[in-house]
């Protein structure tokens, strides 16, 4: 979630103060959402982060990368930490009305009916024409009922269409 808002921050004039930015981190587990708050990347986390930002960002220290803490902060505005399960629909409800979600590496741990049950509670949380992004080894098969498929070379992005 960090990454996201420092990508908001470096973005275009309109987005640089993170002005309208409301990133929601969520994760099942107390613990992880306590290590990403913290803002500690491990040396596999920062493998492609740009130089720039390694530098104007973080401090090397005996846990990893660590976000500045006057970045924290910042960062921070824009960032809410929440614990939920992405497959219990009562805990997600609070979070409709996205216009992006970022669910990459989770569901290749989930069996294939809970996959393609959290992508339709995913795909419930995204505004219409909202985008829902997906490791490429996630979901191999056709297109979750209401959503169209976009090919990238990494990733693959759903657009929610306007109906269902």
């Amino acid at each position: 979630p960090y990454t996201l808002a420092m990508l908001m921050t470096e973005s275009s004039a309109g987005l640089s103060q993170g002005k309208g930015v409301d990133i929601q981190a969520i994760d099942i587990s107390a613990r992880a959402i306590d290590d990403a708050t913290r803002g500690v990347w491990g040396d596999y986390s920062m493998k492609n982060v740009p130089f720039a930002y390694r530098k104007k960002y973080f401090k090397t220290g005996e846990d990893g990368h660590i976000l500045e803490p006057a970045w924290r902060e910042k960062l921070g505005r824009m960032v809410k930490f929440s614990r939920a399960n992405l497959i219990n629909r009562d805990q997600m409800a609070r979070f409709r009305g996205m216009d992006a979600v970022f669910c990459c590496n989770v569901l290749t741990y989930f069996r294939e009916e809970a996959r393609i049950e959290t992508v339709g509670l995913l795909r419930e949380l995204l505004l219409p024409g909202g985008y829902l992004f997906l490791a490429q080894t996630e979901l191999a098969r056709k297109s979750p009922v209401g959503m169209e498929t976009l090919m990238f070379p990494k990733a693959v992005v759903y657009r929610k269409r306007d109906a269902v």
